[in-house]
């Protein structure tokens, strides 16, 4: 019986595609991971000729995309992972310089790989993330001005706040 993973069977399946006894049509009947090795061998039938031995057996790589870990809250924030650290957090905090380690640490609700995806997304979509960016600030500051308008200038509450916590320090 023909299994994915025995260096003879690979020599065997071989030999049968060099005689055509199996073509692309085998694909379809096999089970999915002896159907992903057979592509590989029917895609290059003499690559691997000399590497599936014992000692180096080749194993199947299957490359899949992922959707970055982003999502919209009901407000329209992206949010990354599971987490509610915003996106704009994470990006800003890497062009300021930090590392991918150093953002776990100041955001330990994040997971690494979800920050390492996410650095990777807005390196490959820059244009689109700093669109977001720029539209997230306008909003900020149109709800800025709106609190402002309402509650006055909050200039001086803010400066007597700070007077008080330099005197407890």
């Amino acid at each position: 019986m023909l299994t994915a993973d025995r260096a003879e069977d690979g020599m065997h399946s071989r030999d049968l595609i060099a005689v055509e006894l199996i073509d692309t049509l085998w694909l379809a009947k096999s089970p999915p991971i002896l159907a992903n090795r057979l592509k590989h061998i029917l895609i290059r039938p003499t690559a691997n000729r000399n590497l599936t031995t014992m000692e180096n057996p080749i194993v199947p790589f299957i490359a899949q995309t992922e959707a970055p870990p982003l999502r919209e809250d009901a407000a329209g924030a992206v949010r990354v992972g599971n987490s509610r650290v915003l996106l704009e957090l994470v990006v800003r905090a890497f062009q300021d310089g930090a590392t991918p380690e150093t953002i776990l640490q100041r955001y330990s609700t994040l997971k690494l790989s979800d920050v390492y995806a996410v650095i990777a997304y807005y390196l490959r979509h820059r244009t689109e993330i700093e669109e977001y960016l720029a539209r997230r600030e306008t909003l900020a500051a149109e709800v800025r001005q709106r609190v402002e308008s309402q509650h006055g200038d909050l200039s001086e509450i803010r400066g007597r706040l700070q007077t008080q916590r330099q005197s407890r320090g």
